[in-house]
């Protein structure tokens, strides 16, 4: 992490002294994740606003559309879920254009879901999981780690509101997608995640 960051750094300074926008608001926005990481949030929503910025100013409906969505996940997980809701709302007008790829709708569609369980509302989340798993499986060329994320939410969505068959069918298909890519350290992580769910789906019926 520490030489991405490294590299991004001087990423930034010659693509502000060349004035290479689009590049520029990228490296702004991949500094953010890299803060992310590493649990600086202030870092990562400073870096992620600055992007923001630089793509509404270009009009670039992708960029800001991502990074619309990245700052309200960011929020949430800080517990601010006005400010996420905020951002989301943004995300959600811009989403409805013709032009966005559908993977950003998906993403769009995700962050919804994962707001509304935050809040309890796992039954509304559900239906925002479904559509997004519909998404996710109509993607060309095919995601698998889309596909095994939209299924692990469902899963655990599913455990909430006590369904533990739909729970375990979901982990399980969820495992499967992402052993598709079980030579890639992405691939593996989702079937590490699959497991520990389908664990924790066991351990709360036994209670």
């Amino acid at each position: 992490l520490e030489k991405g960051e490294e590299i991004l750094t001087k990423l930034r300074v010659f693509t502000e002294r060349k004035k290479y926008k689009w590049l520029f608001n990228q490296s702004l926005y991949r500094t953010a994740s890299i803060r992310l990481t590493l649990n600086d949030y202030s870092e990562a929503i400073e870096y992620t606003r600055q992007a923001l910025k630089g793509f509404q100013e270009m009009r670039d409906v992708f960029g800001t559309l991502d990074v619309l969505n990245a700052l309200a996940n960011q929020y949430r997980t800080l517990g601010n879920n006005k400010q996420s809701w905020s951002y989301l709302h943004d995300a959600v007008g811009l989403s409805r254009g013709k032009v966005v790829d559908p993977a950003q709708k998906w993403g769009v569609n995700t962050t919804i879901a994962l707001n509304l369980a935050a809040l309890g509302l796992h039954e509304a989340a559900l239906e925002y999981q479904q559509e997004a798993l519909r998404l996710a499986l109509d993607l060309k060329p095919e995601r698998p780690l889309v596909i095994s994320r939209s299924y692990d939410f469902l899963a655990v969505t599913h455990s909430r509101l006590q369904n533990r068959d739909a729970a375990l069918t979901n982990v399980d298909l969820a495992f499967e997608s992402g052993r598709r890519l079980e030579n890639q350290d992405s691939g593996r992580e989702m079937m590490a995640t699959a497991l520990l769910h389908r664990g924790d789906i066991l351990r709360e019926a036994r209670q």
